[in-house]
């Protein structure tokens, strides 16, 4: 099951303004950010995309926290993160199913990971989403 894309959950998805790059890098450095936010499920590493747009690591760093507002590896956590998130809301999805779908490999590890972005365990935020929803369909 492929998660649908959706909003951020803050204001980073997007561009964060014109790439600071010559027009070669433009194109290449759009299509790394498209790759990052759209292949985040399959292991992605630097150097490879780097190789992959014809840019050096250093400069896929620098044009890419230019075009973005941070670094690749915080927006793939930040994408990652979002995915779980939206997939949690599912009910009767399982964290193991959701870990391996959006890119953390075992539901440790995302575990791991959603208490350090949130706060709160998977379970911990299900729970507050679920009776934020319910609140909010009872026009509460």
């Amino acid at each position: 099951m492929r998660a649908k894309p959706m909003k951020s959950l803050d204001n980073h998805h997007e561009f964060a303004g014109e790439i600071n790059a010559p027009a070669a890098n433009q194109h290449n450095i759009a299509r790394v950010i498209r790759q990052v936010r759209q292949n985040y499920a399959q292991p992605i590493t630097v150097p490879v995309l780097a190789r992959e747009s014809g840019m050096s690591v250093r400069t896929l760093y620098r044009a890419y926290r230019s075009a973005t507002g941070t670094t690749i590896a915080k927006d793939l956590a930040r994408r990652r993160i979002e995915v779980a998130a939206q997939m949690l809301m599912e009910p009767g999805l399982k964290l193991e199913p959701i870990a391996i779908e959006a890119g953390f490999g075992n539901a440790k590890n995302l575990c791991r990971r959603f208490k350090e972005h949130f706060g709160l365990t998977p379970g911990q935020w299900r729970s507050a989403a679920n009776q934020a929803s319910k609140i909010q369909s009872a026009g509460v």
